[in-house]
């Protein structure tokens, strides 16, 4: 279940003989809230927390976290059995809810999706894909989910007036419209500076089009009763990475490049794609959010239904935005 496991980094050892010099090792292990935090995997969409975990902001907070790259529903039951404490992905935990887990979001880091539409010089509007073929991912995925939300924005039926041909990795998806097998795809960056060198464009980006919550924080309900603080501390280091991310394009590159394995040109376009993504201070857009939870029930073919006020709890939120001095919206 556990598919590859990032562990943070511990301090050097003469800065924890400095430590312990002041205080006693009782003290130090008081200060620190051992973590699990599942994330589904390596893309420019859910590196809050990792790089919150790289520059320090999570130990700052009194945080050690075990970052452990884990998918979907494999995430889902994970956070319901008690081995992670916590997940960054709001449509997992929306699923869940739906499916009757006691799951609560708490915080929203990425308030839409970095994927976007690309297609062939040929096709200039969302409206000229009537009738042509779109190659997404698997189905009930987020690129297929995704482009069919896109498609109903432009008032398309992604049921009647679109073929949708399901292939799992985005380098196949471009593949298929090298062979002129697809018309368009959806893709996540760096897709878009590499479909630019082949005469591709970008017709939506998500993120311009809707909001469709992606990244964020979310929790078994009982965490939240017993460990408050801990859950705001959380919040509070989500934030100070999204604003590094917003703010220092340099330092967010080189992290990409280690955490992605990327070069210094792939690492820089995939930032340039998704900064604006990533929402200064983790609030949640409700209206996204809705549009999440209903696409979601429509996937399932769910007539339960959740209402938001019990899939949310804004208060560790609402706290953390009161100690960095940020405006409640």
């Amino acid at each position: 279940m556990l598919e590859r496991r990032v562990r943070g980094k511990y301090p050097a050892a003469c800065a924890l003989i400095a430590i312990l010099a002041f205080q006693s090792s009782a003290g130090i292990a008081a200060a620190v809230d051992r973590i699990r935090l599942a994330v589904p995997d390596v893309g420019g969409q859910f590196i809050t927390f990792p790089l919150a975990q790289a520059r320090g902001f999570l130990k700052q907070e009194g945080i050690e976290a075990e970052i452990i790259l884990i998918r979907g529903n494999a995430a889902l039951a994970a956070v319901a059995g008690g081995d992670v404490d916590y997940t960054v992905g709001i449509p997992q935990g929306v699923r869940g809810a739906l499916l009757g887990m006691p799951l609560k979001i708490v915080a929203c880091f990425e308030p839409s999706s970095t994927l976007m539409l690309l297609a062939l010089p040929k096709v200039k509007s969302v409206g000229e894909l009537r009738g042509k073929t779109i190659a997404v991912g698997a189905a009930g995925g987020a690129p297929t989910r995704i482009a069919r939300v896109i498609l109903k924005h432009f008032n398309l039926n992604p049921d009647k007036e679109v073929n949708f041909l399901s292939i799992g990795a985005a380098q196949a998806r471009v593949a298929l419209m090298k062979q002129g097998l697809a018309d368009a795809a959806m893709v996540p960056p760096p897709f878009d500076f590499e479909g630019k060198k082949l005469g591709y464009a970008v017709l939506a980006r998500t993120h311009e089009v809707l909001s469709f919550p992606q990244s964020g924080l979310t929790l078994h309900a009982q965490r939240l009763r017993e460990k408050p603080d801990e859950i705001k501390r959380m919040i509070r280091a989500g934030i100070k990475a999204n604003q590094f991310i917003r703010s220092n394009r340099e330092g967010s590159i080189k992290f990409l490049s280690q955490w992605q394995r990327a070069n210094a040109e792939i690492a820089g376009a995939t930032y340039d794609s998704i900064w604006r993504v990533y929402g200064a201070d983790g609030s949640i857009p409700m209206d996204g959010l809705n549009l999440v939870v209903q696409d979601t029930r429509e996937l399932l073919e769910s007539r339960r239904d959740v209402a938001l006020s019990d899939l949310v709890d804004l208060s560790a939120l609402r706290q953390a935005h009161a100690e960095l001095g940020i405006k409640a919206k």
